[in-house]
């Protein structure tokens, strides 16, 4: 199972994070650093989604996991913003301050039953998980979590840094 956290990070996190030279450099800060910092002092600045990020990307989207298929801002909720991770042992997104807060007026329009007819849409067949009423339950109160964050930190100012433990 893959795990998934969106942190809202500051310009100062995001920009050390840039600055420094490899993916596996990031890599190490964000463990060492960054994660640690957010999960002990800020924790209503992190969203931990587990494995639903992965119907919440279909579903915002077009049904398919895939690295540019929607239409922007809900596509950058999952899969969005510059990736700072050049390997596929990890994913490493982070989402401007500009990105952030289109997304986060763009969520507020998204209901259950909208998250629902996406949910419909993705296929079995390339959908690693089975379909369910409680598959769809957790997606939709991930996405309500992914909503409450983008919003947050919208208003802040903040950056948002997308990570997925493969």
């Amino acid at each position: 199972m893959l795990r998934s956290t969106h942190f809202a990070i500051t310009a100062d996190q995001a920009t050390a994070l840039q600055d420094l030279p490899t993916g596996r450099d990031r890599l190490k800060f964000l463990q060492s650093d960054i994660a640690p910092h957010m999960f002990q002092h800020e924790g209503e600045l992190t969203c931990i989604t587990e494995y639903a990020w992965n119907a919440v990307h279909r579903c915002l989207t077009d049904g398919y996991l895939k690295w540019n298929n929607g239409t922007a801002p809900r596509n950058q909720v999952i899969l969005g913003g510059e990736n700072l991770y050049d390997r596929d042992d990890f994913v490493m997104l982070l989402k401007d301050p500009r990105m952030v807060r289109g997304v986060a007026y763009a969520l507020p329009n998204i209901t259950k039953m909208w998250m629902l007819a996406g949910y419909k849409k993705i296929p079995p067949s390339d959908y690693e998980f089975a379909k369910s009423e409680d598959d769809f339950e957790i997606a939709w109160d991930a996405f309500l979590e992914v909503k409450r964050l983008f919003d947050v930190a919208g208003r802040a100012g903040r950056y948002i840094l997308f990570t997925v433990e493969q």
